[in-house]
């Protein structure tokens, strides 16, 4: 019988040596909680664990003191978050992991009231000027809308996020705007009935007309705030806002100009636009009344 020769080999064993871990979700929505945990992989012991995270634009927000091997709150800005810790008593390499804030989705959230039934007035609007020296009428002397008054309730971050305010829910209307009509471009008030006419007088029909184009005009600020506000472009306006705050001083009212300005302010441009576009043009002197 032939004899079977073994080849001799050597063994290699590689112990893993204990490493410092980090683990965070890679995104989060705002207003949702988030959790990073630190361990010791395959095993070991930590210590002196302390944490901290660096937001978007800079600001390094520390834990509180005592955090253990969990570091969690609730989120409103993406970041980056930093842990250091000893491993079996010796110090280790810092561990990083980012986090990417994703916006809140409002669809159908955003409400806005019913068009009101418009207020006609002289106590408000006064009577027009009576020389055609500027033959266009500046807003808010034949019409106006008085916009709606918008509010809002505001959330903080915590943990990661601590000092950072947002708004934890969709703006509110909280006065329904209202909407003005100047009494003397209707029929029965004292002014409508002396145009008269004549030469480069205004008459009756001139009158009516620019009734109509007011109705028509004032109608439209209404239809540009509400579809404005309902839309997705006010969500994605009002939900990028925040503050860092981390002392709280800021006021309701400070608060308010802050997270609510830049959603008012996109709805005052499209409704100077449109006053840019429909301009009542007279053409005619007004007769005065006494």
């Amino acid at each position: 019988m032939e004899g079977t020769t073994v080849e001799a080999r050597d063994f290699i064993v590689k112990v893993q040596e204990p490493e410092l871990r980090l683990e965070c979700p890679d995104s989060v929505e705002r207003g949702q909680s988030m959790s990073c945990t630190a361990s010791a992989y395959p095993s070991g012991t930590l210590s002196n664990i302390a944490w901290s995270f660096t937001d978007s634009l800079g600001n390094v927000i520390p834990a509180e003191a005592g955090t253990g091997s969990t570091w969690q709150g609730e989120m409103v800005v993406s970041g980056t978050t930093r842990l250091s810790a000893s491993l079996n008593g010796a110090p280790h390499p810092v561990r990083t992991a980012s986090v990417t804030v994703t916006p809140r989705t409002w669809t159908g959230r955003l409400q806005y009231p019913a068009e009101p039934q418009a207020v006609i007035t002289t106590a408000e609007l006064r009577y027009p000027p009576v020389s055609t020296a500027n033959p266009m009428l500046t807003h808010g002397v034949v019409g106006a809308m008085k916009p709606a008054e918008i509010g809002a309730t505001y959330g903080e971050g915590t943990g990661p996020n601590a000092g950072w305010i947002y708004l934890n829910g969709p703006p509110v209307v909280t006065r329904i705007p209202r909407i003005l009509h100047n009494r003397g471009f209707f029929p029965g008030d004292p002014f409508y009935a002396a145009q008269v006419g004549g030469p480069g007088r205004c008459d009756h029909t001139f009158m009516d007309s620019a009734r109509n184009q007011m109705i028509a005009h004032e109608h439209e600020h209404f239809v540009i705030e509400a579809s404005f506000f309902t839309s997705p472009d006010a969500a994605r306006v009002a939900e990028r806002e925040a503050v860092y705050d981390p002392a709280f001083l800021l006021s309701q009212t400070l608060l308010d100009q802050r997270l609510l300005a830049p959603l008012i302010t996109q709805i005052d441009s499209l409704q100077a636009v449109w006053d840019s576009k429909d301009v009542l043009l007279v053409t005619c002197n007004f007769h005065t009344i006494s």
